[in-house]
């Protein structure tokens, strides 16, 4: 109910979108200025990292000129760009060192941009997803790595692993729960605005 009255607002969340489509872009090419001028190891995979740098930039790209052109995004959409962003950050963590990558607060961008999407619940979902990534590539570091030539070498501290996680739960329920609360308060503004509105038309109109 609280998303389909947030339709109704003006400007509700194409502005929003927008943001979150410009945020995406500055972000992409940040990162890939960044691996440029100082490449991460492993080396062996910088060439990999490098195309899904320049994929994520032209996605990135081509989503803010989607959003600018389509205001008004259907559900299915937001959820298919979510995938992409949440599926992006763990591809690009897992070439660039794993748990222990720069790159993971790409999945604090993923819990802004759920967070402003949707609110408190789909962003603690967005959390806990995030955290079970970081699980799973210490787990294929610590144990893939030895068996399979195919999975990225690299090493990862439990500790640091420990506090990423808690991080990332900690940010998506604060997050999630202010991102729920300046929703309520945008209603409850407009719902006040448009009743004060129409006391004032009905005074007019009996004074008249």
């Amino acid at each position: 109910l609280l998303d389909r009255l947030l339709i109704l607002l003006p400007e509700s969340p194409a502005r929003a979108n927008q943001g979150i489509a410009t945020a995406r872009v500055f972000l992409a090419v940040v990162s890939l200025v960044a691996i440029y001028l100082d490449p991460t190891e492993p080396s062996r995979y910088a060439t990999l990292a490098y195309g899904l740098l320049i994929f994520y930039v032209t996605f990135g790209v081509l989503a803010f000129v989607f959003v600018r052109m389509q205001p008004v995004i259907s559900e299915g959409t937001w959820l298919v760009f979510h995938g992409i962003d949440i599926l992006w950050a763990a591809s690009i963590t897992l070439l660039t060192e794993g748990p222990n990558s720069p790159f993971y607060l790409f999945f604090l961008f993923v819990l802004l941009a759920a967070a402003y999407r949707w609110g408190f619940q789909k962003t603690v979902w967005t959390a806990v997803t995030a955290i079970g990534i970081l699980f799973l590539q210490a787990i294929i570091m610590d144990v893939g790595s030895t068996t399979f030539a195919a999975v990225p070498e690299g090493t990862f501290e439990l500790n640091r692993l420990i506090m990423r996680a808690a991080y990332i739960l900690v940010m998506g329920v604060l997050l999630g729960y202010l991102a729920e609360e300046e929703k309520y308060l945008r209603v409850e503004t407009s719902v006040i605005s448009r009743w004060t509105a129409n006391i004032r038309g009905e005074k007019g109109l009996r004074r008249n």
